[in-house]
Protein backbone atom coordinates (compact mmCIF):
# COMPACT_ATOMS: atom_id res chain seq x y z
CA UNK A 1 0.00 0.00 0.00
CA UNK A 2 1.05 3.22 -1.07
CA UNK A 3 0.17 5.45 2.03
CA UNK A 4 0.42 9.87 1.42
CA UNK A 5 2.24 11.94 3.92
CA UNK A 6 -0.15 12.09 6.81
CA UNK A 7 -0.24 13.76 10.46
CA UNK A 8 -2.66 12.38 13.36
CA UNK A 9 -2.39 13.55 16.57
CA UNK A 10 -4.57 12.89 19.66
CA UNK A 11 -4.42 15.34 23.11
CA UNK A 12 -4.72 13.36 26.46
CA UNK A 13 -6.02 14.55 29.29
CA UNK A 14 -7.93 13.45 31.99
CA UNK A 15 -8.11 10.01 29.66
CA UNK A 16 -8.24 7.20 32.33
CA UNK A 17 -6.39 4.28 30.72
CA UNK A 18 -4.68 6.40 27.85
CA UNK A 19 -1.75 4.15 27.43
CA UNK A 20 -4.49 1.72 26.25
CA UNK A 21 -6.25 3.97 23.68
CA UNK A 22 -2.95 5.20 22.59
CA UNK A 23 -1.67 1.26 21.71
CA UNK A 24 -5.37 1.05 20.04
CA UNK A 25 -5.03 4.04 18.02
CA UNK A 26 -1.38 3.11 17.41
CA UNK A 27 -2.26 -0.43 16.32
CA UNK A 28 -5.08 0.94 13.88
CA UNK A 29 -2.52 3.38 12.49
CA UNK A 30 0.32 0.76 11.91
CA UNK A 31 -2.62 -1.64 10.20
CA UNK A 32 -3.27 1.27 7.76
CA UNK A 33 0.21 1.38 6.65
CA UNK A 34 0.34 -1.98 6.28
CA UNK A 35 3.09 -2.29 9.21
CA UNK A 36 2.83 -6.21 10.38
CA UNK A 37 1.33 -6.84 13.66
CA UNK A 38 4.59 -8.62 14.87
CA UNK A 39 7.03 -5.55 13.98
CA UNK A 40 4.32 -3.08 15.07
CA UNK A 41 4.01 -4.86 18.55
CA UNK A 42 7.63 -3.48 20.01
CA UNK A 43 7.08 0.33 18.96
CA UNK A 44 3.46 -0.30 20.79
CA UNK A 45 4.75 -1.59 24.04
CA UNK A 46 7.25 1.08 23.78
CA UNK A 47 4.41 3.92 23.35
CA UNK A 48 2.55 1.95 25.92
CA UNK A 49 5.32 2.87 28.83
CA UNK A 50 6.13 6.19 27.38
CA UNK A 51 2.80 7.57 27.54
CA UNK A 52 2.34 5.63 31.23
CA UNK A 53 5.49 8.24 32.09
CA UNK A 54 4.60 11.30 31.11
CA UNK A 55 1.11 10.76 32.65
CA UNK A 56 3.33 10.46 35.56
CA UNK A 57 4.81 13.58 35.21
CA UNK A 58 1.13 14.92 35.14
CA UNK A 59 -0.54 17.33 32.50
CA UNK A 60 -2.19 16.58 29.20
CA UNK A 61 0.17 14.74 27.11
CA UNK A 62 0.33 14.24 23.00
CA UNK A 63 0.34 11.41 20.66
CA UNK A 64 1.22 12.17 17.31
CA UNK A 65 1.71 10.08 13.97
CA UNK A 66 3.28 11.26 11.23
CA UNK A 67 3.91 9.21 8.21
CA UNK A 68 6.59 10.86 5.40
CA UNK A 69 8.90 9.53 2.85
CA UNK A 70 8.67 5.56 3.48
CA UNK A 71 8.71 6.36 7.46
CA UNK A 72 6.21 5.95 10.07
CA UNK A 73 7.48 8.37 13.16
CA UNK A 74 5.26 8.51 16.46
CA UNK A 75 5.70 10.36 19.07
CA UNK A 76 4.70 11.49 22.91
CA UNK A 77 5.36 14.66 24.22
CA UNK A 78 4.22 16.59 27.24
CA UNK A 79 3.67 20.37 27.70
CA UNK A 80 5.14 20.74 24.16
CA UNK A 81 8.28 19.20 25.12
CA UNK A 82 8.80 15.40 23.43
CA UNK A 83 9.68 12.88 24.89
CA UNK A 84 9.96 9.93 23.46
CA UNK A 85 10.25 9.25 19.40
CA UNK A 86 10.16 6.22 17.37
CA UNK A 87 10.17 5.69 13.51
CA UNK A 88 9.59 2.49 11.48
CA UNK A 89 9.94 2.18 7.86
CA UNK A 90 6.59 1.59 5.81
CA UNK A 91 5.72 0.26 1.89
Amino acid sequence: MNIHDFVLSARLEGVVRADEMAAALADAVFRQADVEPAAAAPLIGALQGSVRHALELGGPLEVAFRATAGALEVSVARQGAELWRASHPIP
